[in-house]
């Protein structure tokens, strides 16, 4: 599970009031909360995960692509998270095959999302040149337990470097 995923299901639970359920692999399952109603897939990568995702898993209230997947038929309004557009745009830092599939799985989403979220102003920008869609902009937040560095551990790195 990537660091988003991971963060914002911890986080949602303590803000919405509502049963939230995350479509997880199974090598993932440790990572959610307890609040959090896992459905749980095999383990895949590529072309299979790509497959996967696209299987519905019955009705809900919203359903939100925390990393541009969608199920093909959702039974509810959808939000995708678009990280970057990066098989666009440096394809070469994919495998052929990869770039290819994941160009297909994003394309798709851009057509059928109801909203979209990108992770930055740069990402938005890409977003509306590439596809002709607006989203909304909403940066990703540090960890709690991330914190800025005192004064003290400052000066302890200055001095070992």
């Amino acid at each position: 599970m990537h660091t988003y995923e991971r963060e914002i299901l911890h986080a949602l639970p303590g803000v919405v009031d509502a049963d939230i359920c995350a479509v997880v692999q199974s090598d993932a399952l440790g990572e959610l909360p307890p609040e959090v109603t896992a459905l749980v897939r095999s383990v895949s990568a590529g072309a299979r995960r790509a497959l996967a995702s696209l299987r519905g898993f019955g009705p809900c209230d919203l359903v939100h692509g925390l990393d541009v997947d969608l199920p093909f038929r959702p039974m509810a309004p959808t939000v995708a998270t678009v990280h970057d557009l990066a098989v666009f745009d440096a394809p070469w830092a994919f495998s052929a095959r990869k770039a290819a599939g994941e160009r297909l799985l994003v394309a798709r989403v851009m057509r059928h999302a109801d909203a979209i979220i990108a992770v930055s102003s740069f990402t938005a920008d890409r977003i509306r040149t590439r596809f002709g869609r607006d989203s909304v902009v909403v940066h990703e937040a540090p960890s709690p337990d991330l914190h800025p560095p005192d004064d003290q551990e400052i000066a302890s790195v200055r001095t070992h470097f």
